[in-house]
């Protein structure tokens, strides 16, 4: 079990593992669809 402070901080630094992944596949696809459309 965890205690309260230990699950927060657990979840708050999945998301912002999951935020960071999320935030590098929009940049990478945006990337991509500038140089379709230059």
């Amino acid at each position: 079990m965890y205690s309260n402070g230990e699950r927060v901080s657990y979840q708050l630094k999945f998301q912002a593992k999951a935020f960071g992944c999320i935030h590098r596949l929009v940049s990478f696809n945006s990337k991509i669809l500038f140089q379709i459309s230059d």
